[in-house]
């Protein structure tokens, strides 16, 4: 499955929706921004502890289910057409992270999120 480049049509400003596995990028400053491959939307964006029971410390979903978060996102600032879900918490220097995007699509009136990538990160 390839990847999705990004796509804006300036007439319906309709976003291409992500759909393959992207390879997820955080800048080395203080505030860490996320990008990743192919600049296309996502719905969904969380950053966690790394670890099996790493706890949550910001989650970004756009509410209207339309892949609409599109690169670069700073950590704790809300995009506009974002919904913020989890408040972003400090990030504890020395700890490791994890930040991960999914898809969202509606099968049978319900949302299902589709993993597209993860990138790793320290503090």
């Amino acid at each position: 499955m390839g990847l999705a480049l990004a796509a804006c049509d300036v007439e319906t400003l309709r976003i291409e929706v992500c759909t393959g596995q992207l390879a997820v990028l955080v800048s080395s400053e203080p505030g860490a921004e996320f990008s990743w491959s192919g600049g296309c939307g996502v719905g969904d964006l969380t950053v966690r502890e790394a670890g099996p029971a790493g706890t949550m410390v910001w989650h970004l979903q756009d509410p209207q289910g339309t892949n609409r978060l599109t690169p670069p996102i700073r950590y704790g600032q809300v995009p506009p057409g974002a919904e913020q879900v989890v408040e972003a918490a400090p990030l504890a220097v020395g700890t490791h992270y994890v930040v991960e995007v999914r898809a969202l699509r509606r099968l049978a009136g319900r949302s299902v999120e589709s993993r597209l990538g993860e990138g790793r990160f320290v503090r």
